[in-house]
């Protein structure tokens, strides 16, 4: 007989006084179970068992019947098709928000009737959901509706980590001091119809879950110690160690997986086939992972003994089922205080008022919290409101038109998405005032004001690290440059927020993207600006939170409980590469949590990366489908350096501040670094005792940052005499070859391992073809500080001090020669890809050619040197005088050309 037509039957309220409605055909398909059937009705009623014995664990209470439902318990210790009919009923005014697992329970309590006898448990089942999800309950009111024979037993498997805390199921050898029996065998011993409750089972060392298996495929459990009168071995033996759990009901309860069953796509599989999504748990169970010994919690092969259909899936209570408990709570509380006290409660606008209190607790909101804390507020406003001696007579709680009309606005603003989900991945909470009014024997309490903030919200992951949620404030339009950059994460957010448009062409949704660049160029504040532009979390951490593999587990979990978000990884260039002894186990469960976002099933989860290192990341990272949207974020640009020398300008200061001039001081800078620039010269002005700061003091804390603290050690006139002309000859000869190129700074000051240097200007302001002219000029420039030092001190002036120049300069030749085939004689040859034996046959060839190209530009210089020494005999005046020049000097020296568009 199918399913359906065995549910059809038990659904008619009883099997003698409604067979006779089905076909005369089915009386013989249905004899061999009516048998079964009749012989169920048949069993005698039990009598109570004797209480727990002193000094065991003292099993949960059967809770009373709760008395604002409407329906009875059944009285009758038989399990039957009518009681199954009433039970379904009554466990769904018990249990709020979850009739599928109702259904599944009575379903497995059915199958108990016809199934053919077995040597297992009348029916076991598997909770699994969430915390606070009502798993406990059901336990709880099964066990009471079932009748007063049932008795309830709850055994918290987290009490037992080691496998000698077994001795709590079945008791311990009789050779051991204070041996006695378990506490699971001797209580389904006096009392065989249990509803045994294994609370959190998969928190259990693995052997001791695994001592569970005779229940599965014996029906029954051996206690070690044996039953005697008084615990005492020496007595007579009051029953045999074997206990049968054949008449028992037995239920596993768990929170793990939490990441998989409350996900959206798993939600929605469900829906579709719950029978796939049972089997997608299943195969999970059977793979997780103990956390306290090695291996897998269900080693054993105990959940294929308890069979596929045991599992019982419990879903998130959505708002509507937590303003179902929220009643239930408010009822019970009016009943006592009506009956005990006297005082009559009332609510205007029940469910909206409850609605509002209940997103009043958000965002960490569970049936128990709900069902707590509502009926303790109420409770307390009314007993606050008591006199010394006497109690109000009427409670009386309302909204104001004002509080209504903004809290339809505020739910209004999470359009069709569950509204506590939006607000926990908002970071909203809502503050709820109220004004309570005494009149006579009455209390009014009125909610007449309502707002709402945004927070940041922070988990603590037992010792893994942190993960923070936030929703930032910054935007792109705060930050300073970077136009290009915040013009393509626009293009990104627009993209993100269009995802049927994407779908629509059959493309899918992009990922991640990845920013890099040089430190300190703002790559974590435009993170921060593109999750606020569109509108989602900012989950944060940085590459080395990444190293332990359960944070990135538990990082992901926590990503898809706030989807749609943001999640920012910073320094992920610390994982490295696989191809590079990376760390592969971390980058593999990297790569399986990326492709498991499936952005058609589940909100997305949108990684954003940054780096200073692109180079060092694994390939799989960047590739195409992960995080295939690349962006480079340079260092500041003139507009960006500008927000930060207005801040400079915003201090006091005696006018010599001048903002072109410090804009060109900057360049290259990091907003770190002007910064930490800004705050130095503020202590600094502090230290002297003086109210302002000048131009002078702000340039030595900016040379500081770029090029060290000035170098203590003493020097002489001919040192610094020597150290002038060499920069006079830099500073000049570019001036005369690249008047393009600004120079900021012309020093002779000692800092770090340098006596002196010319700061160039290396904003990107003029576009350069690279011809071989100008690279030819660029090495005179370099070699402009030895052939100046020549051309004043002759053969003296070769000293070590041009060794970084000449380094710089030969490097330049020899791409030009190697790489960009500009050489008149090697013509249009690369070496690049070339064998080693190619290579070494032109390499005599190659530095030929390097040093004539070296010798041209030497050449140049001398002759650049020549025509304007006078110029640079002035200059090196000034540098003796002062020892750090403005680069504006040279426009009095040598006037700039007229530049040509």
């Amino acid at each position: 007989m199918s399913e359906d037509l065995k549910k059809l039957v038990l659904s008619l309220g009883g099997i003698h006084k409604n067979i006779a409605t089905l076909k005369p055909e089915y009386e013989e398909l249905l004899g061999p179970w009516l048998a079964k059937v009749e012989a169920q009705y048949a069993r005698p009623t039990r009598a109570r068992g004797a209480p727990t014995k002193a000094g065991q664990s003292t099993p949960t209470n059967n809770p009373a019947p709760n008395p604002e439902q409407e329906a009875d318990a059944v009285t009758t210790s038989a399990i039957t098709p009518q009681l199954v009919s009433a039970l379904q009923h009554q466990l769904q005014q018990d249990v709020f928000g979850q009739d599928a697992a109702i259904t599944a329970v009575c379903d497995g309590l059915l199958k108990s009737l016809f199934a053919p006898a077995q040597p297992k448990p009348l029916a076991s089942f598997f909770f699994i959901g969430s915390s606070a999800t009502g798993k406990t309950l059901l336990a709880e009111r099964l066990a009471a509706r079932l009748g007063d024979d049932w008795k309830l037993l709850t055994i918290p498997m987290s009490s037992m980590v080691n496998y000698n805390q077994s001795t709590m199921l079945d008791g311990n050898e009789a050779s051991y001091t204070n041996a006695r029996p378990g506490v699971l065998t001797d209580f389904v011993r006096q009392h065989p119809k249990t509803v045994v409750v294994f609370d959190d089972i998969e928190k259990a060392h693995p052997a001791v879950i695994s001592k569970l298996n005779s229940l599965f495929n014996q029906g029954a459990m051996r206690d070690q110690f044996g039953f005697y009168k008084n615990n005492d071995t020496s007595n007579t033996q009051i029953a045999p160690p074997e206990v049968d759990f054949r008449q028992t009901i037995v239920i596993f309860t768990s929170n793990a997986l939490e990441d998989v069953y409350s996900s959206a796509s798993f939600q929605k599989i469900a829906e579709q086939n719950p029978g796939k999504a049972n089997a997608t748990l299943l195969d999970a169970l059977n793979e997780l992972g103990s956390g306290i010994a090695d291996g897998k919690v269900f080693n054993s092969g105990l959940l294929n003994l308890m069979g596929s259909d045991a599992l019982v899936r419990f879903k998130p209570l959505e708002l509507v089922h937590l303003i179902d408990i929220a009643k239930s709570a408010f009822h019970k509380l009016r009943r006592r205080f009506s009956t005990g006290l006297g005082c009559e409660l009332q609510l205007e606008e029940t469910d909206a008022l409850l609605r509002l209190l209940i997103l009043s607790l958000a965002p960490d909101i569970d049936a128990r919290q709900v069902a707590r804390q509502i009926a303790d507020r109420f409770a307390r406003q009314v007993t606050q409101a008591c006199t010394s001696d006497k109690m109000p007579q009427q409670a009386y709680w309302q909204l104001t038109e004002e509080v209504k009309a903004a809290f339809a606005d505020f739910v209004a603003m999470a359009g069709d998405e569950d509204v506590i989900h939006w607000m926990n991945r908002k970071g909203l909470v809502l503050n709820l005032q109220s004004q309570a009014v005494s009149e006579g024997g009455s209390l009014r309490v009125v909610f007449d004001q309502l707002s709402w903030e945004k927070v940041i919200q922070h988990a603590d992951l037992n010792g893994l690290g942190s993960i923070s949620v936030e929703v930032p404030n910054v935007r792109l339009a705060d930050i300073a440059g970077h136009n290009l950059v915040k013009s393509r994460l626009q293009q990104t957010i627009n993209l993100l927020k269009r995802p049927e448009q994407i779908r629509a062409h059959n493309v899918s949704m992009p990922k991640g993207l990845l920013m890099y660049g040089p430190p300190g160029t703002g790559k974590t504040m435009l993170a921060k600006a593109f999750a606020n532009e569109a509108d989602l979390p900012f989950i944060s951490v940085s590459g080395t939170d990444l190293l332990d593999l359960n944070f990135v587990k538990a990082l992901f979990a926590r990503a898809r409980k706030y989807a749609p978000a943001i999640l920012f990884i910073d320094e992920i260039d610390v994982l490295g590469s696989r191809e590079e002894k990376g760390y592969k186990v971390i980058i593999n469960q990297l790569l399986t949590e990326i492709d498991g976002f499936n952005s058609e099933l589940s909100p997305p989860v949108f990684i954003i990366a940054a780096t200073n290192r692109p180079q060092d990341l694994d390939p799989a990272l960047v590739r195409a489908g992960r995080i295939d949207i690349h962006l480079n974020v340079p260092t500041l640009d003139r507009d960006a350096r500008r927000f930060f020398v207005q801040r400079y300008l915003a201090l006091p200061h005696d006018g010599s501040l001048n903002e072109e001039a410090l804009l060109n001081l900057t360049s290259g800078m990091s907003g770190a670094d002007l910064e930490q620039t800004r705050r130095e010269v503020v202590l600094e002005m502090i230290r002297q005792g003086v109210s302002t700061i000048n131009q002078h003091m702000l340039l030595e804390f900016i040379n500081q940052r770029k090029y060290g603290h000035r170098a203590t050690v003493k020097r002489t006139l001919d040192d610094l005499t020597a150290t002038a002309y060499h920069e006079a000859g830099h500073a000049i000869v570019s001036r005369v070859l690249n008047p393009e190129t600004s120079i900021e700074q012309i020093s002779i000051a000692s800092r770090g391992n340098m006596a002196g240097f010319v700061a160039f200007n290396r904003d990107p302001e003029h576009y350069k073809r690279i011809t071989a002219t100008e690279i030819l000029e660029e090495i005179a420039v370099l070699l402009a500080g030895r052939c100046a030092e020549i051309v004043k001190f002759g053969q003296d002036g070769m000293c070590a001090g041009a060794s970084s120049d000449l380094s710089k300069a030969s490097a330049i030749a020899l791409r030009a020669i190697t790489q960009f085939g500009l050489d008149k004689e090697l013509g249009l040859l690369s070496v690049n890809g070339l064998s080693n034996e190619l290579q070494q046959a032109i390499n005599g060839n190659i530095i030929e050619r390097v040093q004539d190209w070296l010798k041209q530009a030497e050449v140049l210089c001398f002759n650049t040197l020549n025509a304007h020494w006078p110029v640079i005999e002035k200059l090196v005046e000034l540098l003796l005088e002062q020892d750090v020049l403005d680069g504006a000097i040279l426009d009095t020296l040598i006037p700039k050309p007229e530049e040509i568009h």
